[in-house]
Protein backbone atom coordinates (compact mmCIF):
# COMPACT_ATOMS: atom_id res chain seq x y z
CA UNK A 1 0.00 0.00 0.00
CA UNK A 2 3.02 2.08 0.57
CA UNK A 3 4.36 1.95 -2.80
CA UNK A 4 1.72 3.65 -4.73
CA UNK A 5 2.03 6.71 -2.25
CA UNK A 6 5.32 6.94 -2.59
CA UNK A 7 5.38 6.60 -6.13
CA UNK A 8 2.93 9.94 -6.34
CA UNK A 9 5.00 11.48 -4.13
CA UNK A 10 8.08 11.46 -6.14
CA UNK A 11 5.73 12.23 -9.39
CA UNK A 12 5.03 15.33 -7.79
CA UNK A 13 8.52 15.75 -5.93
CA UNK A 14 7.45 16.15 -2.96
CA UNK A 15 10.27 15.03 -0.80
CA UNK A 16 9.23 15.69 2.06
CA UNK A 17 6.26 13.86 2.07
CA UNK A 18 8.25 11.57 0.80
CA UNK A 19 10.38 11.40 3.86
CA UNK A 20 7.46 11.71 6.00
CA UNK A 21 5.96 8.25 3.94
CA UNK A 22 9.21 6.33 4.64
CA UNK A 23 9.65 7.62 7.94
CA UNK A 24 6.34 6.56 8.91
CA UNK A 25 6.31 3.05 7.08
CA UNK A 26 9.50 2.33 8.88
CA UNK A 27 7.82 3.17 12.17
CA UNK A 28 4.60 1.10 11.54
CA UNK A 29 7.08 -1.80 10.36
CA UNK A 30 9.28 -1.46 14.04
CA UNK A 31 6.01 -1.29 15.49
CA UNK A 32 4.77 -4.85 14.29
CA UNK A 33 8.03 -6.46 14.29
CA UNK A 34 9.60 -5.42 17.76
CA UNK A 35 6.67 -6.95 19.42
CA UNK A 36 6.78 -9.92 16.94
CA UNK A 37 10.42 -10.84 17.66
CA UNK A 38 10.37 -10.43 21.53
CA UNK A 39 7.42 -12.99 21.37
CA UNK A 40 9.30 -15.23 19.11
CA UNK A 41 12.23 -15.36 20.97
CA UNK A 42 10.42 -15.68 24.43
CA UNK A 43 8.19 -18.10 23.46
CA UNK A 44 10.82 -20.10 20.85
CA UNK A 45 10.74 -23.02 23.12
CA UNK A 46 6.56 -23.83 23.67
CA UNK A 47 5.71 -22.75 19.92
CA UNK A 48 8.25 -25.15 18.56
CA UNK A 49 7.53 -27.97 21.11
CA UNK A 50 3.87 -27.79 20.52
CA UNK A 51 4.40 -27.74 16.49
CA UNK A 52 6.85 -30.49 16.03
CA UNK A 53 7.99 -32.28 19.05
CA UNK A 54 6.36 -35.52 18.50
CA UNK A 55 7.45 -38.57 16.86
CA UNK A 56 10.45 -38.29 15.15
CA UNK A 57 11.55 -34.42 16.93
CA UNK A 58 12.91 -35.16 20.23
CA UNK A 59 13.93 -32.86 22.65
CA UNK A 60 17.78 -32.29 21.49
CA UNK A 61 15.60 -31.10 17.90
CA UNK A 62 13.56 -29.21 19.87
CA UNK A 63 16.44 -27.03 21.64
CA UNK A 64 18.24 -27.53 18.27
CA UNK A 65 15.21 -25.66 16.51
CA UNK A 66 14.40 -23.21 19.05
CA UNK A 67 17.43 -21.77 19.48
CA UNK A 68 17.61 -20.90 15.84
CA UNK A 69 14.78 -19.63 15.53
CA UNK A 70 15.60 -17.04 18.32
CA UNK A 71 18.24 -15.92 15.97
CA UNK A 72 16.27 -15.37 13.25
CA UNK A 73 13.77 -13.52 14.92
CA UNK A 74 16.37 -11.04 15.79
CA UNK A 75 16.58 -10.57 12.24
CA UNK A 76 13.03 -9.50 11.75
CA UNK A 77 13.32 -5.90 11.75
CA UNK A 78 16.16 -5.34 9.59
CA UNK A 79 13.80 -7.63 7.43
CA UNK A 80 10.79 -5.56 7.87
CA UNK A 81 13.02 -2.22 7.07
CA UNK A 82 14.82 -3.45 3.48
CA UNK A 83 11.03 -3.90 2.69
CA UNK A 84 10.25 -0.45 3.29
CA UNK A 85 13.46 0.76 2.20
CA UNK A 86 13.55 -1.02 -1.01
CA UNK A 87 10.23 0.31 -2.61
CA UNK A 88 11.17 3.41 -1.64
CA UNK A 89 13.92 3.18 -3.94
CA UNK A 90 12.17 1.90 -6.20
CA UNK A 91 9.42 4.61 -6.28
CA UNK A 92 11.90 6.81 -7.18
CA UNK A 93 13.17 4.76 -10.10
CA UNK A 94 16.62 3.97 -8.11
CA UNK A 95 16.90 0.18 -8.55
CA UNK A 96 20.70 0.52 -8.33
CA UNK A 97 20.97 1.22 -4.97
CA UNK A 98 18.86 -1.67 -3.25
CA UNK A 99 20.97 -3.94 -5.60
CA UNK A 100 24.07 -2.94 -4.29
CA UNK A 101 23.24 -2.71 -0.74
CA UNK A 102 21.71 -6.45 -1.17
CA UNK A 103 25.16 -7.85 -2.57
CA UNK A 104 27.15 -6.08 0.04
CA UNK A 105 24.77 -7.14 3.03
CA UNK A 106 24.90 -10.67 1.54
CA UNK A 107 28.66 -10.48 1.45
CA UNK A 108 28.63 -9.70 5.10
CA UNK A 109 26.12 -12.29 5.88
CA UNK A 110 28.31 -15.35 4.16
CA UNK A 111 31.79 -13.51 5.93
CA UNK A 112 29.96 -13.60 9.49
CA UNK A 113 28.74 -16.87 8.66
CA UNK A 114 32.08 -18.34 7.92
CA UNK A 115 33.74 -16.31 11.34
CA UNK A 116 30.80 -17.19 13.81
CA UNK A 117 30.19 -20.72 12.74
CA UNK A 118 32.63 -22.17 15.22
CA UNK A 119 31.95 -20.15 18.18
CA UNK A 120 27.92 -20.62 18.06
CA UNK A 121 27.83 -23.76 15.94
CA UNK A 122 24.34 -24.20 15.40
CA UNK A 123 23.33 -22.54 18.39
CA UNK A 124 24.99 -22.21 22.13
CA UNK A 125 23.60 -22.68 25.14
CA UNK A 126 25.14 -19.42 26.25
CA UNK A 127 22.88 -17.44 23.76
CA UNK A 128 19.45 -19.25 24.79
CA UNK A 129 16.84 -18.58 26.50
CA UNK A 130 16.51 -21.28 28.81
CA UNK A 131 12.92 -23.34 28.80
CA UNK A 132 11.90 -25.15 31.44
CA UNK A 133 9.49 -27.87 31.32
Amino acid sequence: MIFPILSAQFANNDQRRLQETTSTGLRMTALVTIPAAVGLVVLAYPIISVLFERGAFNHGDLTRTAGAMQFYAVGLLGLGASIVLTRCFFATRDARTPVIVASLVMALNVACSAILVRPFGINDSRWRIPFHR
